[in-house]
């Protein structure tokens, strides 16, 4: 044994790191790996190590720490080569391939080639591409970022899927009703459907879009988002029962208003304003409940409850057929 061992071998940590740190062949920084003793040493050596054939050695032998971590740095490795490589493309059309492909894995490397390549897009065009089409969220977030051109905006809005678009396109966006309305009848996110209709200033431009739709998920994203205002809009809702085109609208707009359509003479029958409807027909004067089945059940004691069970009608309240039962409970 020689009477010297050398500074990254010292039982002070900090001592044997500052040493790693000034090394720079590759030989000597193996012989770290293999002989240092502390696996905070030989990481630090293995951080520093660029000869791959020796990293690939270290990948497939050795302890588990140290396979991991030899793996890692061949994976930095390579991604450190591409984002130089992204670095030295100017072709706009290569960039957006390079964007558009870094994937969504997690690793701070992918995320770092993309947004190498997405910064020296500028072409609104590509850069649209890249926000729809992107792999990497964050890519895809910042090439949204950086589109300014409203019409690229729009057909983002409307052909994207992404709901983490939805709040950052409107923001961007000099948003008109009839911008709005294109986007509500025809985007592919439910999301983006509903924070757009929440934007729109004018309800009569609402009312405009139920009553020429026909896409059913458009249709029903509409009435939940009507269900779901503070105050109803029964001047709305009329208008749209009136003039829709689709039975589907109409049933819809009857149901929101809470009105129905007599089973006699077929007379629509809606109720005034903060007043429930009559379920008497006003032209004919024919009875027109709407009952469902109501239940409720309450504990007697730990053997048995008593079962209540009655018809109530939907628009008037008027309640029949109440029927009281004992049930013993198997506890």
């Amino acid at each position: 044994m020689g009477l010297f061992k050398p500074a990254w071998q010292s039982n002070n940590l900090e001592e044997a790191l500052k040493a790693v740190k000034e090394l720079t062949n590759q030989r000597e920084l193996a012989r770290v790996v293999r002989d240092a003793g502390s696996i905070q040493v030989e990481k630090a050596a293995l951080g520093k190590l660029t000869d791959r054939k020796i990293l690939e050695k270290f990948a497939t032998s050795g302890a588990r720490d140290i396979r991991e971590a030899a793996s890692e740095r061949l994976d930095s490795l390579v991604w450190q080569e591409r984002i130089e490589k992204a670095d030295k493309i100017t072709d706009q059309r290569i960039l957006a391939d390079v964007a558009k492909n870094t994937g969504d894995y997690g690793a701070h490397n992918y995320w770092i080639c993309g947004m190498t390549a997405l910064q020296k897009i500028t072409d609104q065009e590509i850069l649209a591409d890249v926000a729809k089409n992107g792999k990497n969220e964050s890519v895809r977030t910042a090439a949204l970022d950086k589109i300014t051109d409203q019409a690229k905006l729009v057909d983002i809005a409307i052909n994207s899927w992404g709901q983490e678009f939805a709040s950052e396109i409107l923001s961007k966006l000099k948003l008109s009703d009839q911008v709005a309305l294109d986007i509500i009848a025809n985007c592919k996110s439910r999301d983006m459907r509903l924070q757009t209709l929440w934007a729109i200033k004018k309800s009569s431009a609402i009312a405009d879009i139920l009553i020429g739709a026909t896409d059913n998920k458009v249709i029903d994203d509409i009435f939940w988002f009507l269900s779901n205002k503070t105050v109803r809009n029964n001047e709305l809702l009329t208008y749209v029962f009136e003039k829709a085109k689709a039975d589907y609208v109409k049933n819809l707009a009857l149901k929101e208003l809470g009105g129905y359509i007599c089973s006699s003479c077929k007379c629509v029958n809606i109720p005034e304003e903060g007043h429930a409807v009559s379920c008497t027909c006003k032209r004919c004067k024919t009875e027109n409940h709407c009952f469902i089945k109501e239940q409720e059940t309450i504990t007697l004691d730990n053997t048995t409850e008593k079962v209540i069970t009655w018809e109530k009608c939907q628009h008037c309240g008027l309640e029949r057929n109440r029927n009281e039962e004992i049930r013993f409970t198997d506890w």
